[in-house]
């Protein structure tokens, strides 16, 4: 990604400074804000300025999207409650790859289960200190959208609810003390590069936080009759399964059925990610799963686009094409205005080196699985639609869960090419009460100020305990009420330019002391 090629809106180019900075970033936005492209400018740009960059996301599908690895693999978790049942206490894994980087990256925090990011930020501290590297530490997503998925066949809910507490709800990053011991700088998008009608990404924001007020759009300006061809959006998988199920078995022509060829080390967690086998026959409306580009790093930006299909690109499949052993070889397609042949593709899986001699930090590959680069079109989950963009879709928008509507009616770039299969109602919008005040916080109380010296007053050897992204020194909580009275006082009018620096000296120096 040349720098000359970097596109940004003034939004997401205010992100990028924040990171550039050195601090710890909390990036957010609703659908559509262009955070996918956001993030591979970050990546290029840091790794551009020679920083060890770790990518990560919660589920499979988020990190193969993102060129990354899922964050149980990165930190070598299990697949349980991350919580040490006799320390009580979150659980620690200081692999190679993490000790060795300067910066890391989850995406699509929203799912990220909260003792998930407990463990993460305990396993950072315990990497600074082993390494004596400071970890930026960048987070991505919108808690507005699909929340963690909490698996309580598991048991993890009563071990987490045990832990956390009865009001643990759904589980959220920002509910644990980790979250604001990373004094994170808060960055919100808010120019939707997806739709580019002004009216419809309003009453989009408007299902976002909840406002009922955007029923009457939806209802009068989406399409009153269903669109051949668009793909239909469910909130569950049997919904989703027996509709391509009995559109496919409607075909007349012959099955194919394409497996998932496996190669290299492949994981537990990695075996999540992998796509069941492919059912196809001429004739069936399939949806393109990647963009037409083999650099995950490089599929939004090119300096000439000479792609032919991209990540949500919809169309009918006229020939297949395949050996003497029955694997199908190649898939014509057609979308009504183009054609084009698609092939196997190779989806790689990563793992992260450290050299600890060069101190550089490399992504190998490990393994991967080879399938065509896409699915049947006829219906996909909410779940699996958040992150792509569709040219029509036909949405059940009944559903139970926080951000499901929101994320099924944002696919789309314009609302006319958009069919509900029953009228919103306000029984259908879902926002979780924790997300609202979540946000609400943000916006009225911006994070504490880190105060930044010269020499910081601090014990002779002794480290730092938290994960700092800079060389500043950073106030502990149980300081923070004593520093803003310090400050209320020294500063007690906006314009007061008089300040007492044997006062603010003498109160580094105290806190210094306890650090």
């Amino acid at each position: 990604m040349p720098t000359a090629a970097l596109s940004l809106t003034s939004d997401q180019q205010k992100a990028l400074d924040a990171v550039n900075s050195g601090r710890n970033v909390f990036i957010t936005g609703g659908a559509g804000t262009g955070k996918s492209y956001l993030l591979r400018a970050i990546v290029y740009t840091l790794m551009s300025s020679g920083k060890n960059v770790i990518v990560c996301a919660p589920t499979g599908i988020a990190a193969a999207n993102v060129g990354g690895m899922t964050i149980h693999t990165t930190f070598n978790f299990n697949s349980s409650a991350l919580i040490q049942p006799k320390r009580k206490k979150p659980i620690q894994r200081v692999t190679s790859p993490v000790k060795g980087a300067d910066v890391v990256i989850i995406d699509e925090i929203s799912m990220c289960r909260l003792d998930v990011f407990e463990a993460v930020v305990s396993s950072i501290v315990k990497a600074e200190t082993v390494s004596g590297i400071h970890k930026q530490i960048i987070v991505m997503g919108d808690f507005y959208q699909l929340p963690p998925v909490i698996d309580g066949g598991q048991f993890d809910r009563q071990i987490l609810t045990d832990y956390y507490g009865a009001s643990l709800g759904h589980g959220y990053a920002f509910q644990t003390p980790a979250w604001n011991d990373c004094h994170f700088l808060p960055v919100v998008l808010t120019q939707i590069v997806r739709q580019s009608d002004p009216t419809f990404a309003h009453n989009l924001n408007l299902l976002r936080i909840g406002d009922t007020r955007c029923i009457p759009y939806f209802n009068t300006h989406s399409s009153p009759l269903e669109i051949p061809g668009a793909v239909g959006i469910y909130a569950y998988n049997a919904n989703v399964s027996a509709v391509n199920d009995a559109m496919l078995a409607s075909l007349p022509s012959d099955e194919y059925v394409n497996h998932t060829v496996l190669y290299g080390s492949i994981t537990e967690s990695d075996l999540r990610v992998l796509p069941e086998p492919l059912k196809l026959k001429v004739g069936a409306r399939v949806m393109m799963t990647a963009n037409d580009l083999p650099d995950p790093y490089n599929r939004f930006v090119s300096s000439v686009d000479t792609r032919q299909y991209y990540n949500g690109t919809v169309g009918t499949v006229t020939h297949i094409w395949s050996d003497s052993k029955g694997q199908v070889t190649c898939v014509d397609v057609d979308t009504g205005t183009t054609q084009f042949y698609v092939y196997p593709e190779d989806f790689q899986l990563f793992a992260y080196h450290y050299d600890s001699v060069k101190k550089t930090l490399s992504r190998i590959n490990v393994g991967g699985y080879r399938q065509f680069p896409m699915k049947l079109a006829y219906a996909v989950t909410m779940h699996k639609g958040q992150g792509q963009t569709v040219e029509a879709a036909n949405v059940a928008p009944y559903c139970t869960n926080p951000g499901q509507c929101y994320v099924a009616l944002s696919r789309v770039r314009d609302i006319r090419r958009m069919h509900l299969l029953q009228p919103l109602d306000a029984g259908m919008i879902h926002v979780d009460p924790v997300v609202q005040a979540f946000y609400d916080n943000l916006k009225d109380n911006p994070p504490v100020p880190v105060i930044s010296v010269t020499q910081a007053a601090k014990k002779p050897g002794k480290k730092s305990n938290r994960p700092t992204g800079d060389k500043t020194m950073r106030i502990p909580n149980e300081l923070v009420p004593l520093m803003q009275t310090v400050i209320d006082k020294l500063y007690n009018s906006p314009a007061s330019g008089t300040v007492d620096l044997e006062k603010i000296q003498k109160f580094i120096d105290e806190a210094g002391k306890l650090l």
